[in-house]
């Protein structure tokens, strides 16, 4: 028997045994496409490089592509055909190909740039579960001191125990793809769900459609001066997730209001938290809370700072994610990767670059707060 498989091969006996819809479109689509991008690449794939958790990884993908196809009608479509030559192109490269090398003209659907993210993380042996773009600045971000009156902030309690939820938190599309600006919005909308009361429909298909068409307006330059998303890069900034929350919505709901707070101060993180329910937060994980085929189960804890040169900070690892709740001795419940992660002050203060709160409901004002202001001051940066 050959070393090599054909892509193509590959594909059918992924597809193949799967008796859902899923799995037979999956089929369709990349009998198709891979054909295509086989014959433009020229490329086979080592068996030993589809083993384990990249051959898992290959799966899920494979479905989720055939998803995303029938859900846009777009079987054996350019766009396919695109998806698969740079899922092709970054196997064949061992990873060597990068969103601006993949032999894919033109990048012009945002699904392709996060397969080939995937991909090629996938195969350095990193998940393709982080994905916050760059951290971006606005000078009309507004702040949250601006709203709370000082002796508010030290009113918090003590700690502040995680609330449960009757579902699964789930991935909600970070598992491979660099959503998790979304996903965290959507884990804040579980939170927010009232006992007794409709839920949100929080699903990975609500959450990943808000990225996808978040993606397509900040290429086509819709948010004007708020779009900081790099057109290449494979995740959204957390300040363009916010302003399409607030503007658009996310799993049919959409904030009133968002803002800017203090990273580095206990008594305003506490607040936020108390306060607002969750606090939206960007880390720089280091490289050694994300290993080779990491899931949530093998994911290190965040408990203790890494030394060496695995405990920098890493910028392609940015990662969204919110702060549910906080102990006396400041260790924060940070929910990512479909579960709750115990985080201590210390990991939090060497790797958080950005943290924000929503206001999920104007006519629900968190204690202290000034909310009337806080919405004038939100009309007002809309017309700058």
């Amino acid at each position: 028997m050959p070393e090599t498989a054909s892509f193509v091969l590959l594909a059918k006996s992924i597809a193949g045994p799967r008796d859902s819809s899923d799995g037979s479109i999956a089929a369709e689509v990349f009998s198709q496409a891979l054909d295509n991008a086989e014959a433009q690449t020229g490329a086979t794939v080592d068996q030993a490089k589809v083993a384990g958790g990249v051959y898992d990884f290959v799966v899920d993908l494979t479905v989720d592509v055939a998803r995303y196809a029938a859900l846009n009608r777009e079987i054996g479509s350019p766009t396919a055909h695109q998806i698969a030559l740079g899922f092709a192109g970054a196997l064949a490269h061992n990873a060597a190909v990068t969103v601006e090398t993949v032999p894919v003209t033109p990048l012009g659907d945002p699904i392709v740039a996060d397969v080939v993210h995937s991909c090629t993380t996938a195969l350095e042996g990193r998940p393709g579960c982080t994905g916050a773009s760059l951290t971006a600045s606005d000078d009309r971000t507004l702040r949250l001191e601006s709203y709370v009156r000082q002796q508010s902030v030290g009113s918090t309690p003590v700690q502040v125990v995680a609330q449960a939820i009757a579902e699964e938190w789930g991935m909600l599309g970070n598992k491979r793809t660099g959503d998790c600006t979304f996903a965290a919005a959507g884990h804040a909308e579980q939170l927010w769900a009232a006992p007794g009361k409709p839920k949100p429909p929080v699903t990975t298909d609500a959450v990943y459609g808000a990225y996808v068409q978040a993606r397509d307006a900040l290429r086509a330059g819709a948010n004007g001066r708020r779009g900081r998303s790099s057109v290449r890069s494979p995740g959204i900034t957390a300040l363009d997730a916010l302003n399409y929350w607030r503007t658009t919505g996310i799993a049919d709901h959409r904030i009133a209001a968002y803002a800017a707070v203090p990273r580095d101060d206990p008594a305003w993180v506490r607040f936020a938290i108390d306060r607002f329910g969750c606090a939206y937060v960007v880390l720089g994980l280091p490289d050694a809370v994300v290993p080779p085929h990491m899931t949530f189960e093998t994911s290190p804890s965040w408990e203790q700072v890494p030394r060496g040169l695995d405990g920098r900070v890493e910028p392609r690892n940015s990662h969204c994610v919110i702060y549910i709740g906080y102990d006396q001795d400041m260790n924060l419940t940070a929910v990512t990767w479909g579960g709750t992660k115990l985080t201590s002050w210390p990991f939090h203060q060497d790797y958080c670059d950005e943290m924000y709160v929503a206001l999920h409901d104007a006519a629900h004002a968190p204690s202290g707060v000034n909310v009337t202001k806080w919405l004038k001051d939100v009309a007002k940066a809309e017309k700058a």
